[in-house]
């Protein structure tokens, strides 16, 4: 409840301040009541000012200043004065950056009561004009004070935070010049058409009003037409180097530059080129440097990991800070870009490494499936003791020169995993050698092979591997499986499918194949994702084709 309290005291501080402004401007400016009165106003100000904290403590330099300030500002009191000093509190108050709707509308009776006060009372008492109907002038005496009234009353509800709002001062400035300009048109006016100050200021204003509607319209891009508010962003980008060709040389540098590093030591050493820039010195984690000299004027920037030192030849203003910053800030972006895309690379060969590193496990474990299956025929009791040497020979000798090729390819791919030479094969010749490979018993060969295309045969033997093993972990769960292996081609598409006729595959895990790996009681999952990422390399694509109970088939085609 304090804090809401202080809060809400900002606006009674704000109502008082304009009530006692307006018993001072419209009291005898020949006594000492009105003096009285601006001491009061002053004091009220100070409370309600926007610029610091109320809580803060003023140091004792600022002290001085502003007893010094008060003194005089009393001392001197003239029309002169108070008139800068309402101009100075309408830039104040229509330089606050609002957000709630009772602000909003609390300052906007603030603008209306000092632009009112200055217009009716304060510039005809500074330049003796008495042509103003008495009713007008009492209406305004009189009318004025309700408004510090309503600010009370409009806020009433309102509970701001216990911040300073920041102040616009290009805004401030803006509608401070515009109500001079309307003070300075409207006796201009008066004087050189000879008409009253009351229809000379509505002329004024209506001018005024249409000229600014103009302008507004003009740079609106509702109406198609944005050049005006073009060239105003240019201006603002192009102040001390042209914003585009600074651009278009960060993204040459980005180019040219791949680590990080050294794209950040480039676009400092372009900073330096800069006319207005004598010398950068950067520091960038645990590295620092300079380029060119330093100059006695120095500004500091600071953006994420980046600090920036700027040394120029003369101290920097508002403007070309605001543009530094955009500078530094853009060179901390493409650095970011930079490191990002380092880091991207990195994860890419980390990615390849790991998938290769899947599919030589993979395509171990089925070598080392078939070593055990070849060792488990030879110490089988069901061959005769008199057959037993020329079956293993002849086994060993269709089987030996395949594992070890399969070998010496998976050892390729550990050493060099980006660059792994994809070896080709006639068609017919690998078909050859799967059916001479493999059991013909246990499985049924089917092929209408009408061309022979050359294909990749470590794609081909690795889908078939997988697929044979899965198929053969069913056949254990079902005895009565039987796999049929079948090929087909059609000038340059090739299908080889696998079936069975075994149940099929489970719904849920259907979907998931070949997108991810899953996990599987009956073998499928990891192998079947490397197989199809393999086969997608290649320009083939592995998918099942069917899956119903009794024909079960999955497919390895390049026809998309």
């Amino acid at each position: 409840m304090p804090q809401q309290r202080h809060q809400l005291n900002e606006f009674w501080a704000l109502a008082a301040m304009l009530l006692l402004l307006h018993f001072a401007i419209w009291s005898d400016f020949e006594s000492l009541v009105p003096r009285a009165l601006m001491l009061a106003h002053l004091g009220l100000f100070f409370i309600w000012q926007p610029l610091w904290r109320r809580d803060q403590r003023l140091p004792l330099r600022g002290g001085i200043l502003f007893v010094l300030f008060t003194t005089g500002f009393i001392y001197w009191l003239n029309w002169w004065i108070l008139c800068g000093w309402i101009i100075l509190l309408i830039g104040l108050v229509a330089g606050q950056t609002l957000e709630s709707i009772a602000e909003r509308r609390a300052y906007l009776l603030t603008l209306i009561f000092l632009v009112s006060e200055l217009l009716i009372r304060s510039v005809t008492e500074l330049f003796d004009i008495h042509n103003i109907d008495s009713t007008i002038y009492q209406l305004f005496r009189f009318g004025l004070i309700l408004l510090p009234v309503l600010i009370v009353v409009v806020t009433r509800k309102h509970q701001p935070e216990n911040q300073v709002r920041p102040v616009d001062f290009f805004r401030g400035i803006i509608v401070s010049m515009i109500v001079t300009l309307l003070a300075v048109g409207s006796l201009l006016n008066m004087y050189y058409s000879g008409i009253e100050y009351p229809l000379a200021l509505f002329q004024s204003l209506l001018a005024l009003s249409i000229f600014l509607f103009a302008l507004s319209w003009l740079s609106s891009p509702v109406i198609g037409f944005s050049g005006l508010a073009q060239l105003w962003e240019r201006s603002l980008l192009n102040i001390g180097t042209p914003f585009e060709q600074w651009l278009s040389e960060l993204a040459d540098l980005a180019e040219r530059e791949k680590l990080p590093d050294s794209f950040v030591m480039a676009a400092m050493k372009k900073l330096v080129d800069l006319p207005w820039i004598e010398g950068v010195h950067w520091q960038l984690k645990d590295h620092e440097e300079t380029v060119g000299f330093k100059a006695r004027n120095r500004l500091d920037l600071s953006t994420g990991s980046l600090k920036v030192s700027l040394y120029t030849r003369r101290a920097i203003g508002p403007t070309l800070l605001m543009h530094s910053k955009l500078l530094i800030q853009l060179v901390h972006h493409f650095y970011i870009a930079k490191e990002r895309e380092l880091e991207m690379m990195q994860q890419t060969h980390l990615q390849a490494i790991y998938e290769t590193g899947a599919r030589v496990t993979h395509d171990i474990k089925n070598l080392l499936q078939s070593l055990q299956t070849i060792t488990s025929l030879l110490e089988s009791d069901e061959l005769q003791e008199n057959e037993k040497p020329s079956q293993a020979q002849a086994l060993l000798k269709k089987q030996l020169p395949y594992l070890t090729q399969r070998l010496q390819l998976a050892l390729d791919k550990l050493r060099d995993p980006e660059d792994v030479t994809i070896e080709h094969m006639s068609l017919q010749n690998w078909w050859k050698k799967l059916q001479n490979r493999l059991n013909a018993e246990e499985i049924t060969f089917q092929a209408l092979i009408s061309s022979n295309p050359i294909i990749p045969y470590d794609l081909f033997d690795s889908v078939i591997e997988n697929l044979l093993e899965n198929a053969s972990f069913k056949k254990q769960l079902e005895p009565d499986l039987k796999i049929t292996i079948s090929l087909m081609t059609h000038d340059s598409v090739v299908k080889l499918s696998v079936c069975d006729s075994g149940n099929p595959v489970p719904e849920m895990l259907a979907k998931k194949l070949f997108i991810q790996p899953v996990d599987s009681q009956s073998g499928l999952g990891i192998g079947l994702y490397q197989a199809a990422r393999q086969a997608e390399l290649n320009g083939f694509r592995l998918k099942l084709v069917h899956n119903e109970k009794g024909r079960v088939c999955f497919q390895l085609s390049n026809d998309r």
